[in-house]
């Protein structure tokens, strides 16, 4: 986040807003396929970048390109398995790792509960305290 010249865009999704758009977009790579591609928009505006690199986190590279927009369809956009062997790739899931850490524990100390991570039993006695 610190090193000069390097742009990035993080796209954050509150819970009413993730059960929002998969109430509409009905799979989480739909859900990820679109804010891969607002991050990408928001980016080109910002940069005039002309190539962009992704992890292809679904069978097909349409799960991100169908969600781009006038911006977006001009760039070249690189999709592929194991992008994270790209430097940019791999510091950007650190970087969204971390914002989710973040925001998870900003979360729980406004609900002034601890809200783990992944899938436990932690997880679904927290959920039902949520409840």
């Amino acid at each position: 986040r610190k090193i000069p010249g390097i742009k990035l865009e993080i796209i954050p999704l509150a819970p009413a807003t993730y059960n929002r758009l998969h109430a509409s977009m009905k799979t989480v790579n739909n859900i990820l396929g679109w804010a891969h591609a607002k991050a990408i928009e928001n980016l080109v505006e910002r940069t005039g970048a002309a190539k962009a690199i992704s992890d292809q986190f679904a069978r097909t590279e349409w799960t991100v390109k169908k969600h781009l927009g006038p911006k977006g369809r001009g760039i070249n956009l690189i999709q592929r398995h194991k992008a994270e062997s790209d430097y940019a790739v791999a510091a950007a899931s650190i970087i969204a790792r971390d914002e989710f850490v973040r925001r998870l524990q900003a979360l729980g100390k406004q609900a002034g509960l601890d809200l783990p991570k992944g899938a436990s039993d932690r997880v679904i006695a927290a959920g039902k305290v949520l409840a």
